[in-house]
């Protein structure tokens, strides 16, 4: 497969950074890395060229889901990325409480290893077994 242009948007979820509770105390060990109370300065030098017009990054950690946007300011404007984002938590914090209220684990293809396995035949091996 040959793409003829570069992404105009990246997507980089960092991980979760405690436990899966959001507990920190969980996971704490003597010799553990902390978050710094400390800002971390510019990323990056004056001289770089941004190579995506809109970048997201999250990351999980205390409890909480961080989300960060940076975005070319000659493309888009504050407000537009203001309504993109209150768009994502929006549905982010929808998604939650869907899954907060299941009660049964339910799989998705991504649970398996196999990379050949769709949607569709997952579905037809859970009707087999009458489980979903």
């Amino acid at each position: 497969m040959t793409f003829g242009k570069a992404p105009e948007i990246s997507f980089n979820y960092l991980g979760q950074f405690d436990a899966p509770g959001g507990n920190p105390a969980e996971t704490e060990q003597p010799d553990a890395f902390l978050f710094s109370p400390l800002g971390g300065g510019d990323d990056m030098t004056d001289t770089w060229k941004r190579e995506q017009s809109l970048e997201i990054s999250a990351i999980a950690a205390q409890g909480r889901i961080t989300v960060n946007m940076s975005y070319d300011t000659g493309r888009f404007r504050q407000d537009t990325i203001e309504r993109l984002s209150e768009s994502c938590r929006y549905f982010l914090l929808k998604l939650s409480e869907h899954c907060l209220g299941k009660t049964d684990t339910e799989k998705t293809v991504t649970d398996f290893d196999d990379r050949e396995l769709t949607e569709e035949a997952l579905q037809d091996i859970a009707d087999l077994l009458s489980f979903h």
